[in-house]
């Protein structure tokens, strides 16, 4: 600039920059959103992943050069690596991650088969152990959410007729990064606990020998030399008369011994008990057969029932069901079964003695099985057990978050599923849990030069007692985990190279909406994910930062605010702006469903179809903000 045309001042100086940098953006390209910057040596190679057709539509919308704005409604849901030696659950049983391919059927959370869209390695990743209160454990990388309810959560109440009564609360979604530093509440409880799996459908299966004929055996049956039954308990022995195949009949051979045999010399159950390969096992290496654990619901019930009539019985004044073996074998199988139905167990291990010949000695040790069960499935089908059950009104089945432990690197990979709650089954029967859309439109701006940089918004809402200013470091540092689930959708989207030269030109920020006042967005693309927890006044502020060519994409999911009831401004501003007045000044409002979903949260957990929410906690958690105020 010539000393003719220089600028006296600083304000004129500030001023001719900002027109002079205006008319450069101009007359880069054809388009007045175009814009040029040095620092971009290379194009980005974006995957295109398998949107929905109302997903196109709304990358439609905002990469118009009209649209200012775009607003988007929806429930989150979108992959997380696993280890590739991560079990999976199929109709058929358990495979490996490794093993999966496109279009494999696996289990849903709704237990009921789904099919592989795709698959996405992620190389090596950090790998964390997460164990529960009930002693099982899975494994899932440090940025994995998880649907979380907090202790909070569990004692949720609301007012009812002057009085405030316990309500559910389905909880909240967290990354395991959050989680982990958080897991012991006031008083030194548990903090986090994770959905129960509903009963998992399988496959209807026939069987030689009845379910429940399966369990008496593997309870107090002798195997040894011939197919035995012992017991003094008439209901059992009747039921066991009703389900024999035809042309077998039980026998009794002693006191309470009674043997199963079959006419003219052929025992179907005999030979049945010799292909399971458990004719021969002591009482101390008995299974069940793989069959009966990935049959139907009704089946698996007969099972548990036949085991639990004679090695089962009840404690604790009806509140608890405990079953006892030998068999370490039985009892990692006993627990999947009842994993399988929804339930849990907590195995307790006690060394057993007796007296030989006036000498103290040490017999088997014994496992004892306590489980815990739904209100629906009473795990006895005899009288005198069944009706001393009584049912829960607390205490009902729960998995609680114990412990998480980093165990090393490992070949991860994602997947995506056909479902639209993206949860599925895998290790231990254990359940967990959208900004990929809005960081594929980021991208894409960046990458037609349209805009220089992205900024990712964030609130500083805690879920936990836990606050931001307690975490240690600078302020990059402290909102440093608010940061992964963007990284997560980058890593998605974009090889590594990419993302780390990116990084590297410093083209991805963070901004928490504390420090976003005063700030001036002028060629920016602007994420603000999870706006359901910003106030009203905090997604003005934003909005009201908007400068030129700048494009702002703000998305949450309305049901999972972290916020008091009524406190969340994202319903009222995207009802005060969801009209045809606001798409003529590029405002645009949009909302996705569950089957728009497609992103799938790989999840190491078992499926549980989240009950719906109850018409009165819809009302509770629901804006209730009226035209009239945002006026």
């Amino acid at each position: 600039m010539s000393k003719k045309t220089r600028p006296k001042n600083s304000s004129e100086r500030k001023q001719s920059g900002r027109i002079t940098h205006e008319k450069q953006i101009n007359e880069t390209d054809n388009s007045p959103y175009a814009f040029q910057r040095d620092k971009i040596s290379f194009d980005l190679t974006i995957k295109n992943l398998p949107w929905t057709e109302k997903q196109k539509e709304i990358i439609s919308i905002f990469l118009d050069k009209k649209t200012k704005v775009l607003f988007l409604k929806g429930p989150a849901g979108t992959s997380k690596a696993q280890p590739l030696d991560s079990k999976i659950l199929t109709p058929d049983g358990w495979v490996t991650m490794a093993d999966l391919k496109e279009n494999d059927d696996i289990i849903s959370v709704d237990g009921r088969p789904t099919k592989v869209i795709s698959i996405h390695p992620q190389g090596e990743k950090d790998v964390f152990r997460i164990t529960f209160s009930d002693g099982s454990f899975t494994e899932c990388c440090d940025d994995h959410l998880w649907s979380v309810k907090t202790e909070a959560h569990r004692n949720y109440r609301i007012k009812k007729n002057g009085k405030k009564i316990k309500a559910n609360h389905d909880g909240i979604v967290l990354p395991l990064n959050e989680i982990k530093n958080n897991l012991v509440a006031r008083g030194g409880r548990k903090n986090y606990s994770i959905p129960i799996v509903n009963p998992v459908s399988f496959k209807e299966k026939h069987f030689s020998i009845h379910p429940y004929l399966m369990g008496v055996l593997l309870g107090d049956g002798g195997l040894r030399t011939s197919v035995m039954v012992s017991s003094s308990d008439d209901e059992i022995i009747n039921k066991i008369k009703n389900i024999l195949p035809k042309k077998h009949s039980i026998k009794h051979v002693d006191k309470y011994d009674y043997r199963i045999i079959g006419e003219s010399n052929t025992n179907l159950i005999l030979n049945k008990i010799k292909d399971y390969d458990l004719f021969g096992k002591y009482s101390d290496e008995k299974f069940i057969p793989k069959e009966y654990l990935y049959s139907n619901i009704e089946s698996r019930i007969e099972l548990l029932r036949g085991l639990m009539d004679t090695d089962g019985h009840v404690s604790n004044k009806g509140h608890s069901c405990v079953f006892t073996t030998t068999s370490e074998k039985l009892k990692n199988d006993f627990t999947e079964l009842v994993n399988s139905l929804g339930g849990v167990v907590k195995t307790t291990k006690h060394k057993n003695y007796f007296i030989y010949k006036n000498e103290k000695k040490q017999g088997l040790d014994s496992f004892c099985c306590h489980i815990s069960l739904s209100n629906e499935i009473n795990p006895f089908f005899i009288k005198r057990k069944n009706s001393l059950v009584k049912p829960k009104t607390k205490y009902k089945p729960v998995r609680y978050i114990t412990n998480v432990e980093l165990i090393g690197k490992k070949e991860c990979q994602c997947i995506l599923i056909d479902h639209p709650k993206h949860l599925y089954v895998t290790d231990n029967y254990i359940v967990t849990h959208n900004t990929t859309l809005a960081m594929y439109c980021g991208l894409t701006l960046l990458n037609m030069k349209r805009v220089s940089d992205m900024v990712l918004v964030r609130s500083a809402v805690e879920s936990s007692d836990s606050k931001l200013g307690f975490l240690p470091g600078d302020i990059a540092e402290k909102f440093g985990v608010y940061l992964t689930p963007f990284h997560d959708k980058f890593e998605e989207l974009l090889n590594k190279p990419q993302l780390d030269k990116l990084e590297k030109d410093n083209r991805l920020t963070i901004c928490p909406i504390n420090f976003a006042r005063g700030l001036h967005f002028s060629a920016k693309f602007v994420c603000a994910d999870e706006i359901q927890n910003f106030s009203k006044r905090e997604i003005h502020t934003i909005m009201s930062r908007i400068g030129e060519f700048s494009k702002v994409f703000l998305c949450g999911d309305p049901e999972q605010s972290d916020l008091p009831v009524g406190k969340s401004g994202f319903n009222r501003v995207y009802d005060l702006f969801n009209n045809d007045e606001s798409k003529e000044h590029g405002i645009y409002c949009m909302e996705l469903g569950e089957e728009d979903i497609v992103r799938s949260e790989l999840c190491k957990y078992i499926t549980h179809k989240f009950k719906e929410l109850q018409p009165t906690i819809q009302e509770q958690l629901k804006d209730t903000w009226k035209p009239s105020e945002g006026k």
